[in-house]
């Protein structure tokens, strides 16, 4: 499995707004617990998603900067860019980007803090199979509704 992960991601564009959505939804997945990170891997690649894993935030933010992603789904407590800052900077590149923030720590402060900064969900692991899937898959609507409506908009114009 880590050939079709590795042969599926480099994207060479002048921008990222330019990249046009590959046919398979592609979910950039950030996670410095390795046990968490292959799990939900797994569970993504045989739902049919590319996965792109990032072990920090640091190679996510690099990852943003030159490849095109349907999602992000980050966990919330990493050092020393944490889901929060990947969340911000996301923003910053393609505000269009549903960033989904996940923590195994519950905590309604940062539920909110999340909602209030733009984040599309917010999951407290352990997350079910089904509430990831259908998570993931609302996610990357929203994200082709809105790439679709632009590119209608840039085409009309």
């Amino acid at each position: 499995m880590r050939t079709l992960r590795a042969m599926a991601f480099r994207v060479v564009a002048p921008s990222v707004r330019s990249l046009q959505a590959p046919a398979a939804p592609r979910i950039l997945l950030v996670d410095d617990d390795p046990t968490v990170l292959q799990a939900l891997t797994r569970i993504l690649l045989r739902n049919r998603y590319l996965v792109r894993e990032a072990t920090n935030g640091r190679d996510a933010l690099e990852s943003l900067s030159n490849q095109w992603f349907d999602a992000v789904v980050a966990d919330v407590r990493m050092h020393p860019v944490d889901g929060f800052e990947i969340l911000q900077r996301a923003r910053e590149f393609d505000a269009s980007l549903p960033v989904i923030l996940m923590s195994g720590y519950p905590d309604p402060d940062a539920s909110t803090r999340a909602h209030d900064a733009g984040a599309f969900r917010y999951l407290t692991k352990p997350i079910p199979l089904r509430n990831l899937l259908e998570t993931a898959a609302a996610a990357v609507e929203l994200r082709r509704a809105r790439h679709r409506a632009n590119s209608s908009s840039r085409d009309g114009a």
